[in-house]
């Protein structure tokens, strides 16, 4: 029984020491109040390969420089859709959203992408004046902010 737990406990100090849990994590960037760790940036390194298997090509290094400005430009969006809008997170359906007048997608290389239609139904997304038009533009705004 005495080896057992001695077992135990040998195993338990190993995969502490080991494990990305027990790694030291450090602060990259602040974007005002929004963190980049290097943990976050080691994260989105994996996200990129996981969905293009091309990457892998690159050197480490390049990717991740990729992968830095691929996070810094989701914060950015986040941060700049935030300062202008009351942002609510739930899960919804397509019953849900049918009778939209607008709508947009966006993601880690995407940016701000408007939906043009929803079925059969043509939205608004794309007007001059639209909701999603001011977003995409208040976005781009602040990248290139960011990139000078």
């Amino acid at each position: 029984m005495k080896l057992i737990k001695k077992l135990l406990l040998f195993t338990v100090v190993i995969v502490s020491f080991y494990s990305p849990i027990s790694a030291e994590i450090k602060i990259i960037y602040k974007i005002n109040n929004e963190i980049i760790t290097n943990h976050d940036i080691e994260k989105e390194y994996k996200f990129l390969i996981f969905f293009n298997k091309n990457l892998e090509k690159l050197n480490k290094k390049d990717l991740l420089k990729i992968a830095t400005k691929s996070i810094i430009k989701e914060k950015i969006k986040k941060i700049e859709i935030e300062k202008s809008y009351k942002i609510k997170k739930e899960n919804f359906t397509f019953e849900d959203i049918k009778n939209c007048d607008e709508s947009f997608v966006t993601g880690t290389f995407a940016g701000i992408v408007p939906v043009s239609f929803l079925e059969n139904y043509q939205l608004k997304s794309l007007e001059e004046n639209s909701l999603t038009m001011q977003i995409h533009q208040l976005y781009q705004k602040e990248i290139n902010a960011q990139i000078k």
